[in-house]
C-alpha cells in the first residue's frame, strides 16, 4: 500500500513503515489552517494502484486524486470528514466572511466536480451524507457510512493518576472553528464556581497565544500544553473528568471516540456527526453551538456527580467497542475497495 501525503516537517521524503510505503511531497503552505498546498498529481499519475482512497473533499490533494481518476481511470473512493455544513463561528468578521464566501463558491464548482468523479463516497457522519446529497445533487447510492475508528485496546481508564483536582480536557486545533471563544468563556464560568477544576488545552493553532494570555489571568486553572506525544495524550484522556469539544463544525471527531473508549464522558456542541457518538444524557451532553451558558451548566452538572460520570463512561466504552473498533471499520473499507 502506498501513502502519499504532504511534507510539513523534518520527516523523510520517503520511508517504508511495515507494509506501507510513505511518500511525502513538499508543501508551499497551509490554507485555512488545515489544507496543505501540496502537489501530488505527478505521483498519482505514475501509480500502479488498483484504488485511490482520498480524504476530505476540500483538500487540494483530493482535487488531484479526482483529476487522476479522470485521466487514468483508477477507481476513486472519496472519504468525507465533515466540513459540509457551514455553522457561523465567532472571530473577526473578515475571517468569517472569507470562509463562508470561499466555501460557497468552492462547493458549487470544484467541490461538486471533485465529488462527481468518485466511484464511491464514504462519510464518517450519517448526517453529512444527507446534507451532501442535497447540497451536491449526487446519486444517494454512491454514499456509504464509514466512521472513524479507534484501537480500543490502547484506551483505558487508569486509576494511577490520583489528584485533588478535576480536569476538563480540550484536544484539537486551536482555531475559531473549534469554538475556542466558547471554551474560554466556559472555563471562566466553571472556574468561578469551583476552585478544584483545571482546564487542560492540548493542540496548536492560530489562537494559541490568545489562550495563553487567558491562562495567565486564570492563575493555573487553565493550562496550555500545545502539541504532546501520543502517550501524554493517553494520560490526559485517562486523568480527565470530562472532555469538552465546543466546535462550530465537525465530521465525526476522533477525539470523542478516544475519550469514550477511555470511559471519559464528553460535553460537545451538536454539529456534524457528533450526536452520533455523544448521545445526550447517555455518553455525555450536547449543546447548541455557541451557547456558552448551557455548555457551562452541562460541565458543572457532570463535575458535581462522579457516579454519573462513571455511568456515562461505561456506556461510551461499550458504544465504541460495538461500532467504532478498527476491526469493524476496516471490514467496511475493504468491502468498498472490492466493490469499485
Amino acid at each position: 500500500m502506498e501513502v502519499i501525503t504532504s511534507k510539513l516537517d523534518g520527516s523523510p521524503v520517503s520511508e517504508v513503515m511495515g507494509k506501507f510505503v510513505v511518500h511525502r511531497c513538499p508543501s508551499l503552505g497551509v490554507f485555512w489552517g488545515s489544507n496543505p498546498a501540496t502537489l501530488i498529481v505527478h505521483k498519482l499519475l505514475k501509480s500502479e494502484a488498483d484504488v485511490i482512497h482520498a480524504h476530505s473533499y476540500v483538500f487540494l490533494t483530493t482535487n488531484q486524486a479526482a483529476l487522476t481518476r479522470k485521466l487514468r481511470r483508477i477507481p476513486l473512493l472519496l472519504h468525507l470528514h465533515g466540513g459540509i455544513e457551514v455553522v457561523p463561528f465567532h472571530g473577526d468578521v473578515l475571517t468569517r466572511l472569507k470562509f463562508t464566501a470561499v466555501k460557497s463558491v468552492y462547493d458549487r464548482t470544484i467541490g461538486k466536480w471533485t465529488l462527481s468523479t468518485a466511484d464511491a463516497i464514504a462519510s464518517v457522519s450519517k448526517k453529512d451524507i444527507e446534507v451532501a446529497k442535497k447540497l451536491f445533487g449526487i446519486d444517494g447510492n454512491l454514499f456509504h457510512w464509514v466512521p472513524n475508528a479507534v484501537d480500543v485496546r490502547i484506551f483505558k481508564k487508569d486509576s494511577v493518576y490520583p489528584s485533588d483536582d478535576l480536569y476538563v480536557l480540550f484536544v484539537g486545533r486551536l482555531d475559531p472553528r473549534k469554538g475556542i471563544d466558547v471554551l474560554l468563556d466556559v472555563a471562566k464560568i466553571v472556574i468561578r464556581e469551583r476552585n478544584d477544576v483545571v482546564f487542560i488545552v492540548i493542540g496548536e493553532g492560530s489562537l494559541k497565544e490568545k489562550i495563553e494570555v487567558a491562562a495567565r489571568s486564570l492563575h493555573g486553572s487553565l493550562r496550555v500544553l500545545g502539541r504532546v506525544p501520543f502517550k501524554t495524550l493517553l494520560k490526559w484522556l485517562s486523568k480527565a473528568a470530562i472532555l469538552i469539544l465546543p466546535s462550530y463544525t465537525e465530521g465525526l471527531p476522533t477525539v470523542c471516540l478516544e475519550a469514550l473508549a477511555t470511559e471519559t464522558p464528553v460535553v460537545a456542541s451538536n454539529v456534524g456527526g457528533t450526536s452520533e457518538v455523544i448521545i445526550d444524557g447517555k455518553t455525555g451532553y450536547l449543546f447548541p453551538p455557541g451557547n456558552v451558558q448551557l455548555c457551562a451548566e452541562k460541565v458543572l452538572r457532570l463535575l458535581a456527580d462522579e457516579a454519573l460520570r462513571r455511568r456515562m463512561g461505561r456506556y461510551g466504552r461499550d458504544l465504541v467497542e460495538r461500532f467504532y473498533s478498527w476491526e469493524n471499520v476496516v471490514e467496511k473499507i475493504e468491502r468498498l475497495y472490492e466493490s469499485i
